[in-house]
């Protein structure tokens, strides 16, 4: 067992994945974006997010990120309102 795994392990150290948070970064920055788009504007967008995630994440990891990045977000209606 190398070092890393053992602290991993059995002292409960975590290291942030950079990945994960560049992932949730740009579906951040999709959904800023797209909030008041139109919905091919919104559907372009999307898919060059997706094309940006091909070969580097999973479906998995893309929904796990959806649900985090919206869960932080507060949305505003037309008016202003949120």
């Amino acid at each position: 067992m190398n070092k890393e795994s053992f602290e991993s392990q059995y002292l409960q150290t975590f290291k942030v994945d950079e990945a994960i948070l560049a992932l949730d970064g740009r579906l951040k920055q999709y959904y800023q974006e797209s909030e008041f788009s139109d919905n091919s504007q919104a559907a372009r967008q999307w898919s060059e997010f997706k094309r940006w995630c091909f070969g580097r994440y999973s479906q998995d990891e893309i929904n796990a990120s959806k649900r985090r990045v919206t869960g932080q977000l507060k949305f505003k209606d037309e008016t202003g309102a949120r």
